[in-house]
């Protein structure tokens, strides 16, 4: 081990109640003064949710034209709260551009992107083909992909903006309402599409040599051997599929690769698109701005299907790392960056008992340029309180990211590690989804997210499998419990409860 690493923020005391009472303090500040909006709860490992602190790199922003911002972020056990003024100055920002019309502004933003999903793959790659474990290349790991995060965030906004103007213009044009769709494609096929469509090239290979069927019957194990001795092409035509989307189910360092497994479910569930885009002629304004949006749509998937790449080429090292310190994978994710690069250097080690108390129920919030942990009992029941006063609508509506009904059986899949809920018909009630959450998603009905508009990956991926979806509900995941029977209304954009 060797090499100089970056520094992140001090550390805090390690989630005792000094730490609680000061979280708490600090929050009924916030709250009282109305200073975070609150985006909907996705829960992700420590390790991870502590590169969302600081998110804005205004170095960088100014070099592009972008405003100034805060970069703060509020995050209790997964409910994910972003500073008001950030969200406004970004609204602001994308109202000038679209008045403007000013191409350049938008392109800053997709240049800006492609800069920072650049890095970030020139970063995992050195950290994966390097022999040994080099600290420095662990701490650049963090570090780019805290970068990452300026861009995504800085499209959330963004994407209520613009979806708010195209609503607004569509009316005033007397368009129909689901015109809305006509911006939600990618400019060109995302990561995942490209999967899509491959693996539909395999089924059609498949039913041409009329053994589909059979091995549709058969367990994984025998399917291959099957393929293996009696359509040898075939077979490597798969395995080099399975290794070449390796990532897919990874995320935030965390989630499971691409396997034989979720390669033959796809293939028993998989469907061509449902959804054409309409040709119509749109308004020059919207003709322009359509043309943006879709570029917007592409590159923000594209930094979630890059922070699941990078996922898991670091997936080895990582886990390498993690028995020369002493843990398992999978506590390591419960560990700050500094406190993993720490322990890596033997510094310091971290009691399993404040591990499994982080598993439990975390916060973390900035004060004074430290980062806090905060776990506890009273950080449960203050999360409790926040979100009574925060989120007291009770109705659930949302934008139609693609049309259809379905009823069904709600799974609230807050995290990878709870998609082996969802089975076949039921109803996905997620915050946001993201590329480790697609296995589910073929076997929903339907899928509803708290987060996300026009854009995002729900609207992307329920496209592309045809499944009716509502996203930017805000409250979904709150409303709704496992195993209520819910109907999707994804034509009128509202989610019921059924008795």
């Amino acid at each position: 081990m060797r090499g100089e690493y970056m520094v992140f923020s001090p550390l805090p005391a390690r989630g005792g109640h000094g730490a609680t009472e000061t979280i708490l303090k600090i929050m009924d500040q916030i709250f009282n003064k109305k200073e975070y909006i609150y985006l909907g709860q996705y829960k992700t490992p420590l390790i991870y949710n502590w590169l969302l602190q600081n998110w804005a790199d205004n170095k960088t922003g100014k070099r592009y034209g972008l405003p100034k911002l805060d970069g703060r972020l509020l995050l209790l056990d997964g409910h994910l709260f972003i500073c008001k003024k950030d969200w406004e100055k970004i609204e602001e920002w994308t109202r000038k551009t679209v008045e403007e019309k000013n191409n350049k502004s938008f392109e800053s933003i997709f240049k800006l992107t492609k800069e920072k999903t650049d890095n970030m793959l020139s970063i995992a790659k050195k950290l994966q083909e390097n022999k040994g474990l080099n600290i420095g290349n662990f701490g650049m790991f963090f570090k780019t992909m805290n970068e990452m995060e300026y861009p995504w965030f800085f499209m959330l906004p963004m994407n209520d903006e613009l979806e708010k103007f195209i609503k607004k213009k569509l009316s005033s044009s007397n368009l129909p309402g689901d015109y809305l769709q006509l911006f939600l494609n990618p400019y060109r096929p995302t990561l995942l599409q490209q999967q899509k469509r491959e693996i539909i090239e395999i089924i059609k290979e498949l039913t041409r040599l009329k053994i589909l069927d059979k091995i549709n019957k058969l367990t994984t194990q025998k399917t291959f051997k099957f393929l293996k001795n009696h359509q040898p092409e075939a077979y490597k035509k798969i395995k080099a599929h399975i290794s070449k989307y390796q990532w897919f189910g990874m995320m935030h360092m965390w989630g499971e690769p691409f396997s034989e497994e979720i390669f033959l479910e796809q293939v028993k569930n998989i469907s061509a698109p449902k959804t054409q885009e309409k040709k119509v002629n749109l308004p020059k304004e919207l003709k322009w701005l359509q043309k943006h949006t879709q570029k917007l749509s592409y590159w923000r998937n594209y930094v979630a299907e890059i922070c699941g790449v990078a996922s898991y080429m670091a997936l080895n090292k990582l886990e390498e790392a993690s028995k020369i310190i002493g843990l398992s994978y999978s506590d390591t994710m419960w560990l700050a960056p500094q406190e993993f690069l720490d322990s890596l250097q033997k510094k310091k080690t971290l009691p399993k008992k404040t591990i499994e108390k982080r598993r439990e129920s975390f916060g973390l919030i900035m004060n004074n340029g430290k980062i806090i942990i905060s776990t506890g009992e009273n950080l449960k029941q203050y999360i409790n309180y926040a979100l009574e006063k925060i989120v007291k609508n009770k109705k659930v509506k949302g934008t139609v990211a693609n049309k259809g009904k379905a009823k069904g059986v709600a799974r609230i899949v807050l995290s990878p590690n709870e998609i082996g809920k969802v089975r076949k018909g039921d109803i996905m009630i997620a915050s946001e989804t993201t590329p480790d959450f697609v296995p589910a998603a073929y076997r929903a009905a339907a899928l509803v997210t708290d987060i996300g508009g026009i854009t995002s990956h729900a609207a992307i991926i329920s496209r592309e499998i045809g499944l009716p979806c509502i996203v930017g509900t805000k409250n979904a995941t709150r409303i709704f419990k496992d195993g209520d029977l819910i109907e999707v209304n994804a034509n009128k954009g509202t989610i019921v409860k059924l008795k």
